[in-house]
């Protein structure tokens, strides 16, 4: 899988409401019937929240919402 798969498949496991990585992990494995790597999931995660797509409070994730993004 390619870097911008793997991004985007990341971004599909990232819900609306905060969750932690653990809940992430078994999202991505339903969508892909993989486990993805620390590598995988270090790199997508930075990028998506780079790209404001989603943010990270404490040790939870979740997607951005037009909301957020118009704060």
């Amino acid at each position: 899988m390619n870097q911008s798969k793997t991004i985007a498949w990341i971004l599909l496991s990232v819900r609306a409401s905060p969750s932690m990585l653990q809940d992430i992990i078994a999202v991505a494995d339903a969508i892909n019937h993989a486990i993805p790597s620390h590598q995988e999931l270090q790199t997508s995660l930075g990028w998506l929240r780079a790209q404001g797509l989603i943010s990270k409070n404490d040790r939870r994730y979740k997607a951005s919402s037009k909301e957020d993004s118009d704060a």
